[in-house]
C-alpha cells in the first residue's frame, strides 16, 4: 500500500482518522495528530513495514474514509453540526453536502466511540 504525504489514513486498533504530513528518511510516516503505538507508547509517526496492518484505508478525500456508524461535525456559515451516519443513505447524504460546500471539521470513528464508550448495562 503505497501512502503519500497529504493523505488521510484511518487507522486500525481503533485510532480513528489521522493526516499524513510527512515522510522521514528513515522509513516513517509522520501523523498530524499522535497516536499510541503497538507498545501503548504515544508517538506521531507509523514504520513503512507496518502500514499494511497499522492503516484500513486511504485518500486525499477525508469523506472516502467516513463509514456507517461514524458522527461527522460538519461547518456551515452559521453552525457546526454533528450528523450520526446511521445507514449507507445518510453516508451518501453527507457526502453529497459536503461536495456541496460544507466543511468537515472533526470525525469521531465508530471503532473509537465503541473502544471508549461506557456500556450501562441493564439490572
Amino acid at each position: 500500500m503505497k501512502i503519500k504525504v497529504g493523505e488521510f489514513v484511518r487507522l486500525a486498533r481503533n485510532q480513528g482518522i489521522n493526516k499524513i504530513i510527512d515522510e522521514d528518511d528513515d522509513g516513517f510516516l509522520i501523523l498530524d495528530e499522535m497516536i499510541a503505538d503497538e507498545y501503548g507508547d504515544e508517538c506521531f509517526e507509523i514504520s513503512l513495514q507496518d502500514v499494511d496492518s497499522e492503516i484500513t484505508k486511504h485518500s486525499f478525500n477525508i469523506t472516502d474514509l467516513i463509514e456507517v456508524g461514524d458522527i461527522v461535525f460538519i461547518q456551515d456559515v452559521l453552525n457546526n453540526d454533528f450528523v450520526y451516519i446511521y445507514d449507507d443513505e445518510m453516508l451518501k447524504a453527507v457526502r453529497e453536502t459536503i461536495e456541496e460546500g460544507l466543511e468537515i471539521t472533526e470525525v469521531l470513528t465508530h471503532e473509537l466511540y465503541e473502544a471508549n464508550a461506557y456500556k450501562v448495562k441493564g439490572e
